[in-house]
């Protein structure tokens, strides 16, 4: 179903590949969990409740979910593809002009505001995991770390510290429960 043309990165629990959909004639990105990992069978079902909560966001400013597969072992699923660069890349370039910089935290306030309408908090915005598409529209990606609200998706357990130290807020770094406020902070940092 999907041909890969290359890899687009890599991180901790797998790789990120551009790929052709082969019955939709579309472009997508294939997130491929690592086969160590794929192992594990409790990594595998935190990767899959990753792919089906990010699945239920439906908007603009988050990257979108389209289908979620094993082939030979491996675990995958296919998301929309952006095409852009993260804002790490173009922060690593220099400062952003303010207007820029407004703009993107904007688009990604949007998305966070419908992952908290949706009952999640992603727990891991961050430079990296903000995708600025062509049109200079950031869509939030990776939600590994999402946390629901509704407490009816347990992606991590409670004492456990995730996410990326220079990003994430006080609390989350002590291992404290966190709400939205959480990514708002990291939004700032971000």
């Amino acid at each position: 179903k999907y041909k890969i043309t290359k890899k687009l990165g890599q991180g901790g629990m797998g790789s990120v590949y551009l790929a052709q959909d082969a019955s939709l004639d579309r472009l997508v990105a294939l997130k491929v969990l690592s086969p160590e990992i794929g192992r594990d069978p409790e990594l595998v079902a935190r990767f899959v409740r990753e792919a089906r909560a990010q699945a239920r966001l439906r908007h603009p400013n988050v990257t979108q979910i389209y289908y979620i597969g094993e082939d030979q072992g491996l675990h995958f699923f296919a998301m929309e593809f952006v095409e852009g660069q993260p804002l790490e890349a173009t922060l690593k370039r220099g400062k952003l002009p303010w207007p820029s910089a407004l703009e993107y935290t904007i688009s990604a306030a949007r998305g966070l505001r419908e992952a908290l309408q949706q009952g999640f908090i992603h727990r891991d915005i961050k430079p990296s995991n903000l995708l600025v598409d062509k049109d200079g529209q950031v869509k939030i990606a990776a939600f590994g770390l999402v946390k629901s609200l509704k407490g009816d998706v347990e992606l991590t357990r409670e004492g456990v510290i995730l996410g990326s130290p220079l990003y994430m807020s006080p609390e989350q770094g002590r291992s404290e429960s966190v709400d939205h406020r959480s990514d708002i902070y990291s939004l700032g940092c971000a």
